[in-house]
């Protein structure tokens, strides 16, 4: 109310907000509050929208009020996993105020700034729900809940700050919703607590979709047939079989039919119940169905048997939102941008990796034992005491196969990443981006800045060659994702934690000439192909096919054989589809490695 009353003094409005003074969103007039009752009492452009978004605010004071009272329980008198996480409580409930802010500003000023922020706060609003949901039903490993905060502060700021397709509200809203009602709903996943949760389910599905259909009412005000349809279709579901399922007398229902009733009369009154339903299918979500609730659901086996796929889902989004991000963030180039993404990237899966095939091995007293699907993969062996696989590429095939929960970790977040390169790459082809870089900073040195690849000479010689490193670029991204994904489905993630970790620690320096060349700094650029070449030399090219290549081809047979397959037959195409995805790795690294060599004596000569 406050927030609305200092907003409403006119002179404060045309001070924050001047006329021509902003950029209007596109679709002026989508709303039929503005479109056909213009407002002479207030100097919002929708001041009825505009003030009915401050429920958002209302339900999130609230959120927060409770979540920092959980704060105060005693460790081990929480009465369930929310009030455990309560970190998340408080987070919901920031969002959900922030939200009513920005959709509250938007309806009053369309401006687009406001615009994006409250499609971005709409879009995810449940993130903090939905990472609870996967916390609560899937224990992830190795994810303690100030870790999934910060994944979900990751997550939200990407869908306001980050770069998002127009539109993308109407599908991530109800994606998230449908996510949080499966994981808590359905036995596979532990199913409610108790049955009277199920009837909370039906009043917030209800709330959602009266808010829902009566915005589309809204939208489709101008098409008659349209928007009459939706409210028959609407009455019917309240008829059956949300009257049969909850009763007459509750008070959801009522309440949605009563706005049915005024929508009837006047349509430019349904975003107004957007705001109502949507809210309340929030608080619920939050309050009745996950807070009240008396103790905590089992972690079934369906959970258990899901736990991977999830998690490579969860951290296939994860990648997604820090590559949003970049994409707003303000760079000369996207060369810049991408390297700057790439190079954050590959340190830190390098130093993970070398964490977790190097240092764990070696220190196992630090490794407690570790239960994930139901199976204990405990670190008391002889072969999980070894020390590194690396070192012993015999040991990738005997011994657990998650040697610990930070290895699992690990494996599970690679092989996520891999597939949302798959997957950006061919959004990319798909929507024409053809994501072109703009051209580096001039160099000093401009003959060699020409041979390293950084001037604008040659310029149809270059461009053929950039487009056959185009094509060879995917396919090692096509071939190291395949091998992510087997090696992750076959269990073989010993040996394939070692290609992850050489591929990351020799990328770092690669991506320093990258970055250096966009930039233009040849001093940089030659000093980081000299430690390019050398990484590359000992891991790429020496160590590959020595260790790795020679692991699959002969020490893997035993392994194999018990873990996965009895039949010889089986065996030997397994085997083989592995040896050949490794071999065109090794092929492509001994082009490239070539080309790289060429480079730089030609740089070096002029220099």
């Amino acid at each position: 109310f406050l927030i609305g009353m200092y907003f409403s003094n006119a002179t404060v409005w045309q001070r924050l907000f001047p006329k021509g003074g902003y950029l209007l969103y596109k679709k002026v007039g989508e709303y039929g509050e503005y479109d056909h009752y213009p407002s002479k009492w207030s100097p919002f452009n929708e001041p009825l929208n505009a003030w009915t978004s401050l429920i958002y605010t209302v339900c999130g004071v609230m959120v927060f009020c409770c979540g920092v009272n959980d704060s105060y329980v005693p460790a081990g008198q929480e009465a369930n996993n929310l009030v455990r996480a309560y970190m998340l409580s408080i987070f919901y409930g920031l969002s959900c105020m922030y939200l009513g802010v920005a959709s509250f500003l938007f309806h009053a000023s369309h401006a687009e700034q406001w615009r994006k922020a409250d499609a971005g706060m709409t879009s995810g609003v449940v993130i903090s729900v939905v990472v609870f949901g996967i916390y609560d039903r899937f224990c992830p490993p190795a994810l303690v809940l100030p870790y999934l905060l910060c994944i979900a502060i990751v997550l939200q700021v990407s869908l306001t700050h980050g770069y998002l397709p127009y539109g993308s509200s109407d599908v991530l809203l109800p994606s998230l919703v449908a996510f949080i009602w499966a994981t808590e709903l359905l036995p596979r996943y532990g199913g409610v607590v108790d049955r009277g949760e199920y009837g909370l389910w039906l009043e917030c599905c209800y709330s959602v979709l009266v808010g829902f259909l009566l915005r589309i009412v809204d939208i489709k005000r101008n098409n008659v047939s349209v928007y009459k349809n939706i409210l028959r279709i609407l009455m019917v579901l309240s008829i059956f079989p949300f009257s049969w399922a909850l009763g007459v007398t509750d008070p959801v229902l009522i309440f949605g039919l009563f706005a049915w009733l005024l929508v009837c009369h006047s349509p430019y009154l349904g975003h107004i119940f957007w705001h109502f339903g949507s809210a309340a299918g929030a608080l619920f979500i939050w309050w009745y169905l996950l807070r009240v609730r008396p103790g905590d659901a089992a972690q079934s086996e369906g959970a258990k048997n899901d736990l991977s796929v999830i998690s490579i889902i969860f951290f296939v989004v994860i990648k997604n939102a820090f590559r949003r991000l970049s994409m707003v963030l303000p760079f000369n180039a996207k060369a810049q941008r991408d390297q700057c993404l790439y190079i954050v990237e590959h340190t830190f899966f390098a130093c993970l990796g070398y964490y977790c095939v190097f240092y764990l091995p070696d220190n196992m007293s630090l490794v407690p034992d570790y239960k994930v699907g139901g199976n204990l993969f405990a670190n008391d062996s002889g072969d999980d005491k070894a020390g590194s696989w690396a070192y012993n590429t015999v040991l990738c095939w005997t011994g657990s196969v998650y040697q610990s929960e930070v290895f699992h970790l690990y494996y599970l977040a690679k092989v996520g990443t891999h597939v949302e390169d798959m997957i950006y790459m061919a959004w990319k082809q798909y929507s024409g981006d053809s994501d072109e870089l703009a051209a580096p900073l001039p160099s000093r040195d401009p003959e060699a800045a020409r041979l390293m690849g950084g001037d604008k000479e040659d310029t149809k010689g270059r461009k053929k060659e950039s487009a056959e490193g185009d094509h060879f670029m995917v396919a090692h991204h096509i071939v190291t994702a395949v091998l992510c994904v087997g090696s992750w489905a076959m269990n073989f993630t010993r040996i394939g934690s070692i290609v992850m970790f050489l591929h990351d620690v020799s990328d770092v320096p690669l991506d320093v000439v990258r970055l250096c060349g966009s930039f233009g700094y040849m001093q940089g650029q030659m000093v980081g192909m000299f430690f390019t070449l050398v990484t590359w030399a000992y891991w790429r090219l020496y160590y590959l096919n020595a260790y790795v290549l020679y692991s699959v081809a002969f020490e893997s047979k035993t392994p194999i054989q018990l873990e996965c397959c009895t039949a010889e037959t089986s065996l030997m195409i397994m085997r083989g589809g592995f040896i050949l995805l490794l071999g065109t790795l090794s092929v492509l690294h001994m082009y490239w490695y070539w080309l790289m060599l060429g480079k730089t004596y030609k740089a070096m000569s002029v220099r």
